[in-house]
């Protein structure tokens, strides 16, 4: 793997940045960083809302990060509240990722993720896509070709929420147009081709603010294993045609956000999709009830709930057999 370089950013804010060199990088790379894109004073703001959601877990109903294991921590961010959709949606981002697909999209997922920097590699490096693949067997989904392979129709995402170096995104430059023929596991390929993709991996080392725009193509995941912590905003593109006017999966917003969006940017939400590929009940991260912890929170949970019945029925008898005497009027001694 390489680090420390910076090929890969163009800062919005030069004098000699072009809207067009974005696609131009995407198209070589399947990465490009986007600095001074998204303004600080936002950034600071959906940073404070994630550290809040993410400082407290979900617990029936109260407000907090969800949770499938020990190594992450996770969010709809969307309801943390503006500007989040404004940054998720900013229209730039759209025109870029319309124009290396070729056309609309929807916002296919978006997920606050917190890295717990447990030491350990649960995340390898993948393509989300590989010809057979589907996400979800359901009538009606999509099977991914060996032809959509060979063309664009997914770019994926990501907004550092601090300045990240150790446990930063990694891309194997080149990789997008590959086809992952090989399935969407690198673990599963053959050596020789294997070692070409980690030699040509490159950690996208960022500052707080940077977006990051990829290829879901292309082989890519997290720095692991590794020590330190990781919060970032991910979210996912997917051109519309190729996923049969389907979403991937609902995406809970605010709806007084929603009045700060433009039509375009409330169409690409999912307004008007043929359905999604995954119900909202059935996303990953919504899968804390298959873990093996569930039952025995759930029972904790509601044994605390008896307990509060049963000290409010203890007091009712309490009250019945030992009646609390009320205290004499007081006499009037005025004149």
């Amino acid at each position: 793997m390489r680090k420390g370089e910076n090929f890969y950013v163009l800062d919005t804010m030069a004098s000699n940045f072009t809207w067009a060199s974005v696609g131009e990088a995407l198209s070589r790379d399947g990465v490009v960083v986007l600095r001074n894109l998204i303004a600080a004073e936002a950034v600071n703001t959906v940073a404070a809302a994630a550290n809040r959601i993410l400082s407290k877990p979900s617990l029936l109903g109260s407000v907090g990060y969800y949770r499938k294991g020990y190594t992450k921590r996770m969010y709809d961010p969307l309801l943390l509240g503006a500007p989040t959709p404004e940054i998720v949606l900013e229209n730039n981002i759209l025109d870029v990722v319309t124009e290396y697909v070729g056309g609309e999209c929807w916002l296919a997922e978006c997920t606050l993720k917190h890295d717990e920097g447990s030491d350990e590699l649960y995340f390898p490096m993948h393509s989300d896509f590989a010809a057979g693949s589907t996400w979800i067997q359901r009538e009606g989904n999509p099977v991914i070709s060996a032809e959509l392979m060979q063309r664009r129709f997914g770019v994926g995402a990501m907004m550092y929420l601090h300045d990240t170096t150790d446990g930063a995104f990694c891309y194997a430059i080149g990789t997008h147009t590959l086809g992952a023929p090989h399935g969407s596991s690198l673990n599963r390929y053959p050596q020789p081709m294997r070692s070409q993709i980690e030699a040509a991996t490159v950690r996208i080392e960022g500052c707080k603010g940077d977006v990051v725009l990829f290829d879901d193509r292309g082989f890519h995941g997290p720095e692991q294993p590794v020590t330190v912590q990781r919060t970032v905003l991910i979210w996912d593109f997917y051109e519309r045609k190729a996923f049969k006017d389907r979403t991937k999966t609902p995406i809970p917003v605010l709806p007084t956000d929603l009045g700060r969006l433009n039509q375009r940017q409330l169409s690409w939400l999912g307004i008007g999709a043929d359905g999604p590929m995954i119900p909202y009940d059935l996303y990953h991260m919504r899968g804390f009830d298959k873990t093996p912890h569930y039952r025995t929170v759930r029972r904790v949970i509601e044994l605390l709930q008896r307990w509060d019945m049963l000290k409010v029925k203890l007091r009712r008898i309490r009250n019945r057999l030992f009646p609390r005497r009320k205290p004499n009027a007081a006499m009037d001694y005025s004149e």
